[in-house]
């Protein structure tokens, strides 16, 4: 909550209202600054939430896990720099620190090592990638429904005192 507060406060007073003079002045900034970072936006979501993120303990290797929970995003090489590198998210996760101009040369070597040791290696085009998201967020959504369901048959017995002292 505090974040949230400091966020409007930075962004919205000081950024926002302070700084630009006019009301059309600040929408049409508020606009162009949202349009310009969404598609980091769903880069990121498409590279981290389609895929698993269940903590599999001390037996699961850091290249494993670093596999298991990110994809990469399959696209033409002229559109690596619109992705800004995070299309090659699994590769990135492994190397963090390699220049994103070798990111695409590194991703064969690292498919091949994933297919001699067994750990799959996802790859989808950005409309499955989205397709993967929203199915995903659907699977979440139905668990949310199952605990409000247990919440109000919890509650109801509590209520009627169904749970003794």
């Amino acid at each position: 909550m505090s974040g949230q507060v400091f966020f409007w406060y930075w962004y919205g007073y000081r950024t926002l209202y302070l700084s630009i003079p006019t009301w059309s002045s600040r929408i049409i900034f508020l606009l162009i600054s949202h349009i310009v970072t969404a598609p980091l936006h769903v880069q990121l979501t498409l590279s981290h939430f389609a895929m698993s993120s269940a903590d599999l303990g001390i037996h699961e290797s850091f290249a494993q896990k670093m596999v298991r929970t990110t994809m990469d995003v399959d696209c033409p090489p002229w559109l690596d720099f619109v992705h800004g590198g995070l299309n090659f998210q699994v590769v990135h996760h492994l190397f963090p620190r390699l220049p994103r101009h070798n990111l695409r040369r590194a991703q064969p070597y690292v498919k091949e090592f994933c297919r001699d040791v067994g750990i799959p290696y996802v790859i989808f085009s950005f409309t499955q990638g989205n397709k993967e998201v929203i199915s995903r967020l659907g699977e979440v959504a139905e668990q949310l429904r199952v605990l409000e369901e247990c919440r109000k048959v919890a509650a109801k017995d509590l209520i009627e005192g169904r749970y003794g002292h």
